[in-house]
């Protein structure tokens, strides 16, 4: 039901969980095959379980879109290890991370509306991300990440931060490139010591 994000009268739901090691997660609802495209969903894991995402994509290349992931659940989208993420024209609804990208890969992430997460996208050492058209409404960080010298891009999105710590966009290390975004409410940009964030003039 991808013209509702799987929201419809009679809602398309995937709901379930099993132990899968990935990082710092333990387990997922669905979990990646290579040329996988998931959408049309709402998708949630049983418990909300700390350390459980709704998707992993481990090493694969996987499309993932017109989905609503519905909250209660830890993390939305896990992704890594050499894996190419295409996410977009989600609704992204989770507790602590929308998305959680770390280690290798190429990740596409845009046109998404995501709300309620403490961290909308965290960011650690991928080889490309581009961040563009998506609404962020986060509790405290909007995109946070240690950053592959120019290998991310963020632009064009709009941050609606919450009151609270932090900035809409953290660079704890890195340079990501920032053009073009709206930003309203607390702290647009928060840079640790090690961070050099391109953010234009």
């Amino acid at each position: 039901d991808t013209a509702h994000r799987g929201t419809g009268a009679t809602p398309t739901l995937i709901q379930g969980e099993a132990a899968y090691s990935f990082g710092f997660l333990s387990g997922t609802a669905i979990l990646g095959a290579e040329g996988a495209r998931v959408a049309g969903f709402s998708i949630a894991t049983v418990t909300g379980t700390v350390g459980y995402a709704e998707i992993i994509v481990d090493a694969v290349t996987v499309e993932i879109d017109h989905n609503t992931f519905l909250d209660g659940t830890y993390c939305g989208i896990a992704s890594g290890n050499g894996a190419n993420l295409n996410a977009h024209d989600n609704t992204l609804r989770t507790d602590s991370y929308g998305l959680f990208l770390d280690g290798s890969g190429f990740v596409h992430v845009h046109d998404n509306d995501m709300a309620g997460s403490s961290f909308d996208i965290r960011v650690f050492s991928v080889d490309s991300v581009l961040v563009e058209g998506n609404s962020f409404s986060p509790g405290l960080a909007g995109v946070q990440g240690g950053f592959v010298d120019g290998s991310t891009t963020i632009r064009n999105n709009t941050f609606s931060k919450t009151p609270g710590n932090y900035g809409s966009i953290i660079c704890t290390s890195g340079t990501p490139m920032i053009r073009g975004n709206t930003f309203t409410g607390e702290t647009a940009l928060w840079v640790d010591e090690s961070g050099t964030p391109d953010a234009g003039t």
